[in-house]
């Protein structure tokens, strides 16, 4: 892993600017905007967007994790979810990690960026705040679905091994599985995911990474993290190759979509190869971010309507 991945990831924020015993409050305004919940006593904060197709009853609803040293305002400008939601009828909410990076069951990772992060219960976070909408009748409990770029990536990846029957569909972005969570995932079911990576990328490398010593930081290749899902899903037989035009070809890069589509329980595992891509969300509308560092942003593709398009096809 790149030693100067923190300040990679500072420097992209800068440009795109639960138990028994738990006990939450909300301060939140139905009609969207920044809202709060409180966790066992932590004020938790989160950014919400509701589509006017809400008020005829619950919608859907995405909720898209921000990388480490992001935040929840900057992956609602970069990512480009909401007008997707606008389009299509369903709500988003962008919640906030403490210290901005979630702890995606590496509590040592998580320790250099924040010491609070360690110890933050965010798999109950977002339990609880799936929990809470549905209970305001803004979403659909059995239309809920998971997605988030890198750090934000793996903590898609820990709720889908940790509490895989919440969110009907997962989307782990620019992030391979850790090796220390995959020893640890058990789901319950079969996940349906769709995966997405650059094969340029600097961070999230495309063949994996050993950790460079550190046993909390090695994580899969890219065909192992597959591998390993077709495997949970009990896929069989070889995926279904589609290779999208190359609108743009001044980034650099094409994508390919991989579909694993015979799996238990009418699941798919789908993975997106954006060759010659790197730690960047493809986006034919948004603009290039660090590229020099970064790595190449396709424009072939906008990934939150390929992920909407994954997501909508499945229900709890």
């Amino acid at each position: 892993m790149p030693r100067h991945l923190p300040l990679v990831l500072v420097l992209l924020l800068m440009v795109v600017a639960a138990p028994a015993h738990a006990r939450f409050f909300r301060t939140a305004r139905s009609e969207g905007g920044s809202n709060t919940i409180v966790v066992n006593g932590v004020t938790r904060d989160y950014e919400l967007f509701v589509p006017p197709q809400q008020k005829s009853g619950p919608v859907p609803l995405v909720i898209v994790l921000h990388g480490a040293s992001s935040s929840a305002k900057g992956m609602e400008r970069y990512f480009g979810m909401d007008p997707v939601a606008r389009r299509e009828g369903f709500a988003v909410a962008y919640p906030q990690g403490i210290g901005k990076v979630w702890n995606d069951g590496r509590p040592k990772e998580a320790q250099r960026y924040h010491k609070g992060s360690a110890t933050a219960d965010d798999v109950l976070f977002l339990q609880m705040l799936t929990d809470d909408l549905v209970k305001r009748g803004i979403a659909d409990p059995h239309r809920l679905y998971l997605t988030g770029m890198s750090n934000g990536g793996h903590m898609t990846s820990r709720m889908a091994c940790q509490d895989s029957g919440r969110f009907a569909a997962y989307a782990p972005i620019v992030a391979n599985l850790f090796v220390v969570v995959a020893k640890e995932c058990k789901p319950s079911m079969p996940v349906p995911i769709l995966i997405m990576n650059g094969t340029s990328d600097p961070i999230n490398l495309w063949n994996g990474s050993d950790g460079g010593g550190k046993p909390d930081a090695a994580f899969f290749s890219t065909d192992q993290m597959v591998a390993f899902w077709t495997t949970v899903d009990k896929c069989t037989g070889q995926p279904a190759v589609t290779k999208f035009p190359d609108t743009n070809t001044r980034d650099k890069s094409t994508v390919q979509s991989s579909v694993y589509g015979t799996c238990a329980d009418g699941t798919k595992v789908v993975l997106y190869t954006i060759t010659g891509g790197g730690h960047q969300s493809p986006s034919a509308a948004g603009r290039n971010v660090l590229t020099s560092i970064m790595g190449q942003r396709n424009h072939d593709i906008e990934a939150a309507e390929e992920i909407w398009k994954f997501f909508s096809g499945y229900h709890r």
